[in-house]
């Protein structure tokens, strides 16, 4: 019974993230952030503001703590 409460759960979550075109889970702070980031440095290497260099050098920062988030990951995984 308590699946089937858990699978009903999922579907109402999931039908509603599509009508809303986002998530319903909440998101971390950190996460947020690094989105603003990635928007704010995309709209000025756009604008010419600043040059694939500046960019690469901003957009590396961010990218390492992905990489060693989806590092911890995989290894987590390899453990099991």
């Amino acid at each position: 019974m308590q699946i089937q409460k858990e699978d009903e759960k999922t579907i109402i979550r999931t039908e509603q993230e599509k009508k809303q075109n986002r998530t319903t889970r909440p998101r971390k702070r950190k996460n947020i952030l690094h989105d603003i980031c990635l928007d704010n440095l995309k709209k000025t290497y756009e604008q010419n503001l600043i040059d694939i260099k500046q960019y690469q050098k901003s957009i590396r920062k961010i990218s390492y703590t992905y990489i060693d988030v989806l590092k911890d990951i995989k290894y987590n995984n390899e453990d099991d």
